[in-house]
């Protein structure tokens, strides 16, 4: 089912895996997928909201299309799996806003 409120905000929320993420590579990817959906989509950059939902076991990528009154509240859709203590991150930093996601979104 489609859902075709032209107002409709689309939430990202990406998660880091309890090993092997790098420190800055969920701000990357959460720019990269933005990018993905300003160019490919035309979605317009004020009806999209990033958030970074902490550490889960696996690398994760939530997309959430939610109506534009429900923005106070999208921060209750992110929960975290994993602690923070348990989070073993991996190699250099991601310094580079260009994150090569995987670009096939659909």
């Amino acid at each position: 089912m489609a859902y075709s409120d032209p107002n409709a905000l689309a939430v990202l929320a990406v998660y880091g895996s309890r090993s092997g993420t790098r420190r800055g590579e969920v701000i990357a990817r959460l720019f990269a997928l933005r990018d993905i959906l300003v160019r490919r989509d035309s979605v317009d950059t004020k009806r999209i909201v990033l958030l970074d939902g902490g550490f889960r076991e696996k690398f994760t990528v939530e997309l959430w299309i939610v109506p534009s009154e429900g923005r106070d509240s999208v921060r209750h859709l992110v929960s975290s799996e994993v602690p923070p203590a348990r989070v073993r991150l991996r190699g250099p930093a991601v310094t580079k806003w260009d994150y090569k996601c995987n670009q096939t979104l659909r």
